[in-house]
């Protein structure tokens, strides 16, 4: 069994689904190798997977793969490994309740990559909080979430076992830029009551996201690439709307600077009521099937769904999309 659960482990890194399809059953899916680790563990544990990686993920979770399960020596999780080597596109599948668990050092994925500096995986984890599904935020900015989550607050709030939070552990480790995008989204006012909205920019922050805005609008690439940076690529408006999810609607965006765009932005990003980048509703007219691949490349999840439950390929056939390009 344990030299099965690594060939199959070894066929999902790469990516060969049809050979995945072949090797997995529900058994092996659930066998643990001699520290405990499952295939999901096993495929989080290296830096970087292709899109189809993803969809082997999907499948093993399907045939009641663990997703909590948690290495003997230490405690992690599949979801602690992945935030340590900034492997998004295991991290992004992984259930809501499975990235929030703590290992024996009473770490949380979060801690883990504020401690790694792994800017993806600490933003998709931050910006979740940002969501309705996930977190139902009462007043005082506390309240409990539909995965019975602690609440927004006290999840970027909690602490190691030295008392440390994620945005301390980043800013030991002397990664002082992502120890900003921590404090910043702790100071962030999520409301859910009535119409909603996201709240708590400073001044400087929201003109700031107003102005990469105008220069998505007015088409200045050059000038979006120089003001562009991973501080501020992810600022939200009152809907949850970022200035990189913006440039990815966009028509007019060259695939060239949607991958520089790639590279500072959380490509996993979702709005206040859980459209995420690759799925907020329809492109514009004329918006190139790439973006939607870049955004794949860089691990955002291809069956991501939007507040009415539509994948980006229903979204693709609403606009008339080829099935060469889907």
């Amino acid at each position: 069994v344990l030299q099965a659960l690594q060939l199959l482990a070894k066929v999902a890194i790469r990516g060969d689904f049809d050979e995945v399809r072949r090797l997995a059953t529900s058994g092996l899916v659930k066998a643990r190798d001699e520290l405990n680790r499952t295939i999901i563990m096993l495929t989080a544990d290296t830096d970087w997977t292709p899109p189809q990686t993803g969809k082997c993920i999907e499948y093993f979770l399907n045939l009641g793969a663990e997703s909590q399960a948690v290495e003997l020596s230490s405690g992690d999780t599949a979801a602690h490994m992945a935030a340590r080597r900034d492997h998004l596109r295991v991290l992004a599948l992984l259930p809501f309740r499975a990235k929030w668990q703590v290992n024996e050092s009473s770490l949380t994925p979060l801690m883990e990559a504020a401690k790694s500096g792994c800017w993806r995986c600490a933003k998709h984890l931050l910006h979740l909080l940002r969501q309705a599904k996930f977190v139902r935020v009462s007043r005082g900015g506390r309240g409990g979430g539909r995965d019975g989550s602690r609440g927004r607050v006290d999840l970027l709030k909690m602490q190691d076992g030295s008392g440390q939070t994620a945005q301390d552990l980043a800013t030991d480790s002397g990664h002082f830029e992502l120890a900003r995008i921590i404090e910043r989204e702790r100071r962030l006012v999520v409301s859910f009551n009535g119409a909603g909205s996201i709240k708590g920019l400073s001044s400087t922050e929201m003109d700031m996201r107003d102005h990469l805005e105008q220069l998505i609008e007015s088409s200045n690439w050059s000038g979006l690439l120089e003001v562009a940076n991973r501080v501020n690529c992810d600022l939200p408006d009152r809907d949850g709307w970022t200035p990189a999810m913006r440039a990815f609607k966009s028509a007019a965006c060259p695939t060239a600077v949607l991958q520089r765009l790639a590279n500072l932005a959380d490509v996993s990003c979702s709005k206040r009521l859980g459209a995420s980048a690759v799925c907020t509703g329809p492109p514009e007219p004329g918006a190139p099937p790439s973006g939607l691949a870049v955004l794949l490349d860089r691990g955002a999840p291809v069956n991501a769904v939007d507040e009415d439950n539509r994948t980006p390929l229903m979204l693709l056939a609403t606009t008339g999309t080829t099935s060469a390009e889907a």
